[in-house]
């Protein structure tokens, strides 16, 4: 329980840490381009370029047909919480149409950025965090396809490749033929070095994110209210206490990582990528706004409830 307090302290601290160095002026230009690059296009890419090839061993014995759940399993996670999204929109009357990015700010949730951090410090079986990867990787190919063109107003299939995707991808591609196992000692020596500390760069990332944003246009719509108090709260709780009665797995480790992950994943904030594609896609100002203020007031909102359910479960699922 002290490693989770000590890993939200840690996320707390990196994001501040970012907030404040990005609001020194002058740092939003040149200096968060070349920041931002580094991390989306090398550090996070070679996390996963590393990791998931350690750990795809061990995930083999558990075999393939629980790879294939967690995959379908994040597909469908985000599909039933867009829809939620959806019917709130409905229920609350969010008629603007510069507002029609509500129900993805409740269906699309941060599947890595902040969720994965929390998840390594009670030090999961390389199994679970195999599925995590490949949640991920849905994730990632849902946003990125799909969502993105619904932002852009594109019919049909197609995927833009970025840093991330390329290094989920490559990892499964590495560990399926097996590269991993002719590496130099003092490769996979650097690698377990520099890669995790690509999740400690995201979230200054995100602190940076958050320095950019023009505070004056953050506003609170009521509707955020029942996002958070919905999506955020109930449903978090809904999920954890189904854990607790579900019957997983007879390994106690096993079990209580896979139910932290799950609850983890419920509860995570929008995707911070929505700020991004929002920007980039040719939004109105309104609308670029309002997901930006959208996500913020999460944000903010999942600091203070992440320890509170991190601590009630945490404590549940390991006794």
């Amino acid at each position: 329980m002290l490693a989770l307090i000590l890993a939200l302290i840690k996320l707390l601290g990196l994001t501040l840490l970012g907030y404040l160095l990005f609001s020194i002026p002058g740092s939003q230009g040149k200096p968060k381009k070349i920041f931002t690059h580094i991390i989306m296009n090398g550090l996070i890419p070679l996390y996963y370029l590393y990791n998931i090839p350690a750990n795809w061993e061990n995930s083999l014995q558990a075999g393939y047909v629980w790879l294939v759940v967690a995959f379908v399993g994040s597909i469908l996670f985000l599909t039933v919480n867009t829809f939620l999204g959806r019917f709130m929109a409905k229920k609350l009357h969010i008629t603007d149409t510069n507002k029609w990015t509500y129900p993805y700010l409740v269906g699309i949730h941060n599947a890595g950025y902040i969720p994965i951090p929390i998840m390594l410090s009670f030090s999961p079986p390389p199994v679970v965090m195999t599925y995590i990867f490949i949640w991920n990787t849905a994730f990632n190919l849902y946003f990125w396809s799909y969502i993105l063109n619904k932002f852009e107003g594109t019919k049909g299939f197609s995927i833009k490749a970025n840093g991330p995707l390329i290094g989920l991808l490559g990892g499964f591609v590495i560990a399926i033929i097996g590269v991993q196992n002719i590496y130099p000692q003092w490769l996979n020596k650097l690698l377990e070095v520099v890669a995790p500390r690509g999740f400690d760069g995201v979230l200054i990332l995100l602190g940076a994110v958050l320095a950019g944003v023009d505070r004056k246009r953050v506003t609170f719509h009521r509707e955020f209210g029942w996002l958070i108090g919905i999506r955020h709260i109930l449903y978090p709780l809904l999920v954890g206490f189904m854990l607790i009665f579900i019957p997983i797995l007879s390994d106690s480790h096993l079990r209580y990582s896979l139910q932290m992950s799950l609850l983890i994943q419920a509860f995570a904030p929008p995707a911070t990528n929505l700020m991004l594609v929002t920007g980039v896609t040719g939004q109105s100002q309104e609308t670029v706004d309002y997901t930006a203020s959208g996500v913020i007031y999460t944000y903010l909102a999942s600091f203070l409830i992440m320890p509170i359910f991190i601590l009630l479960f945490g404590t549940i699922f390991g006794a």
